[in-house]
């Protein structure tokens, strides 16, 4: 007879321990685009949907999702899909609060776009994300910027990167002390959870990716290509693209063709040394017959004028 047990149970975090997944909790903006004051999107574990009309801050909640996991993000990506044209949104914009551009006549009688923003004065913008894990273990994604003055160019916007411990809530009063301090990240860091401030998105992207276990940054990409796919297009090189992370074998072919482009050049210098060593054999023996030749030339040239008077 077959001896049946029961199964014996393993704690839940040994079975989550090599197949453990990050999700998305909660979305939090405050001064982002036209998303005034502090809004708090939970997010469903099964997934999430934004829907609305065109100017209704789709985009603008997206963005803000990827400019905490993803470099240079390609703003409103999905609503410009096909299109080359450069998008008038920016980490600047975003801070700001653009939201319209009027024409304003100028000195000379033509007129010039004027952008209208919300926030022309000295402000800041954050943005945070909550992951939770399937052990109920959560962690925020920060971003803080500010802008100073009237400045309205990309350089005067300063960032500043945190990864929290735990669901950290925005709130009026840290933000209000953090106005009245002038920006002073020290004083932030204070009220803040613990966890790691950056001021490189570099830094703090290999920081989240360590914690997420998140092997290939190409991963981060298909994120930020899901954001604004329309058409798939070609499915084979979409997934070649964003999917598959790259195989070992990629380098050492790389590496191959570095070393063979190497040794291919040093074969050309050879070849060509050995080319101008053949010339120069073959100009010297033609310089030799010429000067033979040009010599016995004087002396006939010589005997043909001694003729007459012999």
């Amino acid at each position: 007879m077959t001896d049946r047990r029961p199964f014996e149970t393993a704690p839940a975090q040994d079975l989550l321990a090599d197949a453990n997944q990050f999700f998305i909790k909660r979305l939090q903006v405050f001064n982002w685009g036209t998303f005034s004051n502090i809004h708090d999107i939970p997010i469903s574990k099964k997934g999430f949907l934004f829907v609305g009309a065109s100017g209704s801050g789709k985009s603008t909640l997206l963005d803000a999702m990827v400019t905490l996991l993803y470099p240079n993000p390609n703003y409103n990506a999905a609503a410009r899909e096909g299109d080359q044209r450069r998008d008038d949104r920016t980490m600047l914009s975003y801070v700001r609060g653009a939201w319209a551009t009027q024409t304003e006549p100028d000195g000379s009688g033509a007129s010039r776009s004027v952008v209208q923003y919300l926030r022309p004065k000295a402000t800041f913008s954050a943005i945070a994300l909550t992951f939770a894990d399937l052990t109920g273990i959560e962690t925020t994604l920060m971003l803080v910027a500010t802008i100073r003055k009237s400045a309205n160019d990309e350089s005067g916007v300063r960032r500043r990167f945190f990864i929290l411990e735990g669901n950290y809530d925005f709130n009026a009063e840290d933000f209000e002390g953090f106005a009245r301090s002038d920006f002073d990240w020290r004083w932030l860091k204070k009220v803040l959870p613990p966890g790691e401030a950056f001021d490189t998105f570099a830094a703090y992207s290999d920081a989240f990716c360590r914690l997420f276990g998140i092997r290939d940054k190409t991963a981060l990409k298909l994120l930020a290509k899901a954001q604004s796919v329309k058409n798939l297009g070609d499915l084979n090189q979409f997934l070649r693209t964003f999917m598959l992370e790259e195989p070992a074998t990629i380098e050492l072919a790389d590496r191959l063709v570095d070393e063979f482009t190497d040794l291919k050049e040093a074969h050309d210098a050879v070849v060509t040394e050995r080319r101008k060593a053949e010339r120069l054999t073959e100009a010297k023996a033609l310089w030799t017959t010429r000067e033979a030749a040009r010599e016995k030339a004087e002396r006939l040239a010589l005997e043909l004028a001694a003729i007459p008077w012999w």
